[in-house]
């Protein structure tokens, strides 16, 4: 059995993607064998295993044929050959495979099957043997073989006092665990965060620079002691609106395809919308890199299995970020898009490319894409690609399957000899001191989050700084600062809501603290801000000025004013050359539908003037508002 593990890191298993096909006489040629054993070699060189993808396949009479060699990369067949071993293996099995590791001189790779097999056959001397001079000090950090060190890390998890943490700290670290404290801590805070989907998650980090919201998918076998694989996915659409300023698309959109997958190996995924159109704009590149690092702080990554890709105007984005940060990706995946500039960047980095399109795209033409396959294929990159003959502008179901199969062997390339190497052990997102923009964003590591509120003006000075840092700090702050219930906090948070200078995601969050608080001090910015500029803010404030004190007539006057102002507007957006798309309708609708909640809120008959309004001014007129598929 040995030798047979040897052949197949020699060799490969199925799923490969690089065969090698030597003839009696010419060059060898290279791709994923089809079929063989029969009267032909069937070869695909763009090395691809779907079937339908029949661009380019070659087939070679099995006379002229020397011998086929499987996949030759020692590094892909290892965790084929893992995963298998995983999903059914026994001790035996782990051991086979460190030896055929170590015969290729991958110690680090050997260390893990060995400390597999170890955990299988916790007696075996020679799993021993093969973990070498530190096996003892790996064994010891492995919870499946240190029961001691299982329970204390499970009664970390569960204290509360920060103290008795700082205890449990020290006897983990004598029982063998070398984390340090801000590891330890991520953990128990990410033990908190939730499993599941989690659509439009408001940014945290960096909230003051960087306005926008990802959706986030964390599966049900999410273990926060676990180093878990990241998929980074950017959805497609493009400009929107009138003026071009809105974005079509979404991450909750691009999360549908890529949810499925994820949940499939156990993977996070994350899906940010982008903050303006295309991805290669200026203000998404701060803006991804914050979301990667929160996602990167809260969760526990594997840094060195970190795989990027995206859809149509995604698949764009995916070609721009790869190479831009080749050496954050362990894969890029760019489906029916198109760019493909910084190919010798990620073959420099060793950086895997799954791309995908469809041979009858209407919306994004093939030939950029089949282009940079034939130079991939030239270069003898580490690619597959997948043109499908009839699947249009799509993403198959047997694409998203071949794309995480390609995904799943491949790890980071790290800097090794003068060149890059798949590294071969898992990396931390949870390692190394907290950031500055860490501990503003999420709090110190090691100590309670401050109570809701204690009604002092330190208290509120730290709220309101929260509230104008926007994002998700804004957010958190909004519970406490209602909970004050005082005119102080109404006063200050109607001022916050006031400023020319606040982003839209401030005021629709002081807008939401003003309605809880229910104060007449918030009233008159709240009926400034029905008004405002930003249609987000308009519904924010609509639907909170409803439950402001007050004669209730006087505010159906407030909103009946307000909404001549909105009418303005929105006929202004009918007229001209450009008509009104899409975005723009929606964002009326879903401002006003806000503003129904508000004037219910009044609880009056008279409120029932300005809803009829709405619905015979904005909702009920035949409209024909140009839409994107």
């Amino acid at each position: 059995m040995r030798g047979a593990l040897v052949m197949i890191l020699a060799g490969g298993l199925a799923a490969a993607q690089a065969d090698v096909v030597e003839l009696k006489s010419g060059a060898p040629l290279k791709g994923r064998v089809w079929e063989r054993g029969g009267a032909e070699v069937v070869l695909n060189p763009y090395r691809t295993d779907i079937r339908r993808a029949t661009r380019g396949v070659e087939r070679v009479p099995a006379t002229s044929v020397k011998r086929i060699v499987d996949d030759p990369d020692p590094h892909r067949a290892f965790w084929r050959r893992a995963e298998a071993l995983a999903a059914g293996g026994d001790a035996d099995g782990w051991l086979d495979l460190s030896r055929a590791a170590a015969s290729k001189r991958l110690a680090g790779l050997a260390r893990f099957a060995a400390l597999e097999a170890s955990a299988l056959a916790p007696d075996s001397a020679q799993a021993l043997k093969d973990l070498g001079p530190k096996a003892a000090e790996l064994r010891a950090a492995d919870r499946r073989l240190n029961p001691a060190l299982s329970a204390k890390l499970d009664a970390f998890l569960a204290a509360d006092d920060a103290a008795a943490r700082a205890a449990l700290r020290d006897e983990i670290r004598r029982l063998g665990a070398p984390w340090s404290d801000a590891r330890l801590e991520r953990v128990r805070r990410s033990a908190k965060e939730k499993k599941g989907r989690i659509d439009d998650r408001v940014l945290t980090l960096r909230s003051r620079e960087h306005k926008g919201v990802y959706t986030l998918f964390v599966p049900a076998s999410y273990d926060p002691w676990t180093p878990t694989p990241l998929l980074v996915g950017l959805h497609g659409g493009g400009r929107g609106g009138k003026d071009g300023k809105a974005v079509v698309g979404s991450g909750a959109s691009a999360m549908n395809f890529y949810e499925r997958g994820a949940a499939r190996l156990g993977w996070l995924a994350v899906c940010p919308t982008a903050v303006e159109a295309p991805w290669s704009a200026k203000p998404n590149d701060g803006f991804l890199l914050a979301v990667l690092e929160e996602v990167q702080a809260l969760y526990h990554v594997d840094l060195n299995r970190v795989h990027l890709t995206g859809h149509s105007m995604g698949g764009f984005g995916a070609w721009h970020f790869g190479p831009l940060y080749a050496t954050r990706w362990a894969t890029v995946a760019p489906m029916a898009g198109g760019g493909g500039g910084g190919l010798q960047r990620l073959q420099e980095t060793a950086t895997g490319v799954y791309l995908h399109h469809g041979a009858d795209d209407a919306v994004v033409s093939v030939a950029s894409d089949r282009a940079i396959a034939e130079q991939m294929r030239k270069a003898d990159m580490d690619f597959v690609y997948s043109e499908i003959p009839d699947s249009g502008h799509g993403f198959p179901p047997e694409v998203e399957r071949e794309m995480f199969e390609f995904m799943a062997p491949r790890r980071l390339g790290l800097p090794e000899g003068g060149g890059f190497a798949p590294a071969q052990a898992s990396r931390s997102s949870f390692d190394g001191k907290p950031t500055k923009d860490e501990l503003e964003a999420f709090g110190p590591l090691d100590q309670p989050a401050p109570p809701a509120a204690s009604g002092g003006a330190a208290e509120l000075k730290r709220l309101l700084e929260d509230l104008k840092a926007g994002g998700g700090r804004a957010e958190r702050a909004a519970p406490a600062l209602i909970a004050r219930a005082d005119a102080e906090t109404a006063t200050q948070t109607a001022k916050a809501l006031s400023d020319p200078k606040a982003p839209a995601d401030v005021k629709r969050c002081a807008c939401d603290v003003l309605g809880g608080l229910a104060r007449r001090e918030g009233a008159k910015a709240l009926a400034a801000a029905l008004i405002d500029d930003d249609l987000s803010v308009v519904g924010a404030a609509g639907a909170a000025y409803g439950r402001m004190p007050g004669a209730a007539a006087e505010r159906v006057k407030i909103y009946d004013r307000a909404l001549n102002e909105v009418k303005r507007r929105f006929e202004a957006k009918k007229t001209g050359e450009a008509r009104m798309t899409f975005p723009d309708f929606e964002a009326h609708c879903d401002a006003l539908a806000l503003w129904c909640g508000g004037l219910a809120a009044i609880g009056d008959p008279s409120a029932a003037t300005v809803l009829k309004r709405i619905a015979d001014e904005f909702l009920l007129p035949p409209l024909q508002v140009p839409a994107s598929d």
